[in-house]
């Protein structure tokens, strides 16, 4: 499976379906966190509960030696914020 990567002359690689895993599931967590951002009245806890998670998988993508793309989707998240 390819993922649409942002480093690197080739901006394609091909990923095992795990690394795949953790890159979608960060996606979700850091579309839900700027969801939830956006809501005028989100509890507190919410928002550190999606940071905490999204803290735990951007460990597990270093882990599986994608940190690289992590880091570019949440660079990524961030600029689409502001």
């Amino acid at each position: 499976m390819e993922w649409p990567g942002t480093r690197g002359a080739n901006p394609t690689h091909s990923y095992s379906s795990l690394q795949l895993y953790f890159l979608f599931r960060l996606t979700r967590l850091l579309r839900l966190k700027r969801q939830y951002d956006t809501m005028p009245h989100t509890e507190k806890y919410l928002i550190q509960m999606l940071n905490k998670a999204v803290y735990s998988v951007y460990m597990d993508c270093m882990a599986l030696g994608i940190g690289d793309d992590a880091r570019d989707l949440i660079e990524k998240n961030r600029a689409e914020r502001t």
